[in-house]
């Protein structure tokens, strides 16, 4: 049974983590969830998953939701970001997901990772704030680090097993425009392991190209 850290339970992958946590009562615990202030979702989240701890970045959404939980489960409220520190390095904690948007959710990632922890990154700017720290982190902590954001994932699935632990760095790029003008033909070199370019292959919706569409928009068609 693994017990789970949820920081940034109430986001779209928290939730899809929490989903899969109660599809697997035998394999996983949600020992404890963190958020930053959505107290209704959060009510909810402890209704449901009964976790031992419950963190709200938020001063006054921790004192409301400690207001709405009593009575209902045991969970113990916390607010603050020590809290959530304190929770992705205790001895209870066997696995941390880090889904908290942007640079808040660094703190508690780098401590999940000196702790040793089994660490799910959901969250790229732990890795473009402090790329180095957060990486020698992993490394002198024993950390098991698993990508968990979509193009990190895809890559990593992409490595045959045997090859993960020791694979070379790889850059992931999110600019077609070095593509703009090239013909169909040149993509098929892209993902190619000798070639430097970036491995993307580029829609025909970039706003300079020549062959954009005039049905094309830009605010909703993916366009690196």
């Amino acid at each position: 049974m693994q017990n789970i850290l949820v920081l940034g339970a109430t986001g779209s992958i928290g939730l899809s983590t929490l989903d899969v946590v109660a599809r697997h009562p035998d394999q996983y615990r949600a020992y404890a969830l963190a958020a930053n202030r959505s107290v209704e979702a959060m009510v909810a989240l402890c209704t449901q998953h009964k976790p031992v701890h419950a963190v709200m970045f938020d001063a006054d959404a921790a004192a409301e939701l400690e207001r709405q939980l009593a009575g209902l489960v045991d969970t113990r409220v916390h607010a603050g970001e020590a809290p959530m520190i304190a929770l992705a390095e205790s001895e209870d904690v066997d696995t941390v997901m880090a889904a908290i948007v942007g640079f808040a959710g660094l703190s508690a990632a780098l401590a999940a990772a000196r702790a040793g922890k089994r660490l799910l990154l959901a969250n790229k700017e732990a890795l473009v704030s402090a790329g180095s720290i957060f990486m020698d982190a992993v490394r002198e902590g024993g950390a098991l680090l698993l990508p968990v954001d979509s193009e990190h994932n895809a890559m990593f699935q992409c490595l045959p097993a045997d090859a993960r632990a020791q694979s070379r760095p790889h850059s992931e790029s999110a600019n077609a425009q070095c593509f703009e003008g090239e013909r169909q033909p040149r993509f098929r070199t892209v993902f190619d392991r000798t070639t430097s370019r970036p491995l993307l292959i580029p829609t025909p919706c970039s706003p300079k190209s020549p062959n954009q569409p005039k049905s094309c928009d830009p605010l909703t068609s993916w366009d690196a």
